[in-house]
């Protein structure tokens, strides 16, 4: 028969193996998405993610349309301004449409528009639609 103390410590050690076990399956497919899409997010990094409360899927889906389309745009940064509570994924297209149009539109002054409640798109193709008719 086994010493009560030593079934307590394998059941202990059973429960924190199959906790890690399930964060590591909860993130080998976005760690995977993210590098087939060329965007490299760190395993830890999307761990951290989690650990702060961000949609790591959403940071991951944004990095690769932003490399995609040639923005410069890091993890820590679409991290920061889901964190401020802004719309990473309308900042990421207004940039593309932007770009698409050859207007700069800077990381920084896309964020403060969506942080000011503005809707950073919809200001991006106002804008694109005034230059078209000029």
């Amino acid at each position: 028969m086994m010493d009560p103390i030593l079934s307590v410590a394998v059941i202990i050690a059973a429960i924190i193996l199959l906790v890690i076990l399930m964060i590591v399956f909860q993130f080998i497919g976005l760690y995977i998405r993210a590098k087939i899409g060329g965007a490299s997010v760190g395993f830890i990094d999307l761990i951290r993610m989690r650990l702060r409360g961000v949609n790591a899927g959403q940071i991951v889906n944004a990095r690769i349309q932003a490399m995609h389309a040639g923005l410069a745009v890091s993890t820590p940064e679409m991290e920061s301004h889901v964190l401020a509570h802004g719309n990473i994924q309308r900042v990421i297209n207004a940039m593309i449409a932007a770009n698409k149009d050859n207007i700069d539109l800077p990381w920084k002054t896309a964020t403060a528009i969506d942080l000011s409640g503005q809707d950073v798109l919809e200001a991006v193709q106002t804008s694109i639609d005034h230059y078209r008719r000029a």
